[in-house]
C-alpha cells in the first residue's frame, strides 16, 4: 500500500511538469505542423483546435464519470450516447483530416479509445 502511494507520488510528481510545458507548447507546435502540412501541398495530420478542444472535453466528463462509479459502487460508469456521438464525429473528422478516411461504423469503433 505504502510503497505504492509512494510510486504514484513520485511519478505524479514528474508528469506535473511534463504536462504544464505541454500544454505551453501543444498550440504552437500543432501549427508549425499544420503549415509544413498545408506547405507540402498535403492534408494536416493534426485534428483543428476545436475538434481537440471537443476532445479534451469529452475525455475529461468520461474520466469524471468513470471517477464517479468507482467511488460510488466500485464499477466504471458508461458515458452518454451524446458523448459516444461527440466521440465519433470527432474521431471521423479527426481521421480524415489526417488523410486516412474513415468509411465504416467498424473503422470508428476500432478508433474508440478501450
Amino acid at each position: 500500500g505504502k510503497r505504492l502511494e509512494h510510486f504514484l507520488q513520485a511519478l505524479g510528481n514528474h508528469e506535473t511538469p511534463y504536462y504544464d510545458n505541454k500544454k505551453r507548447t501543444e498550440f504552437n507546435d500543432n501549427e508549425r505542423m499544420r503549415k509544413a502540412d498545408a506547405k507540402a501541398g498535403r492534408p494536416s495530420s493534426i485534428p483543428s483546435e476545436e475538434d481537440l478542444k471537443k476532445r479534451e472535453e469529452i475525455d475529461r466528463r468520461r474520466y469524471g464519470q468513470m471517477l464517479d462509479g468507482l467511488l460510488s459502487d466500485g464499477s466504471e460508469s458508461e458515458g452518454s450516447d451524446e458523448d459516444e456521438k461527440e466521440l465519433e464525429e470527432a474521431v471521423f473528422r479527426a481521421a480524415n483530416t489526417a488523410g486516412s478516411p474513415v468509411t465504416s461504423a467498424r473503422e470508428i469503433n476500432a478508433l474508440r479509445p478501450s
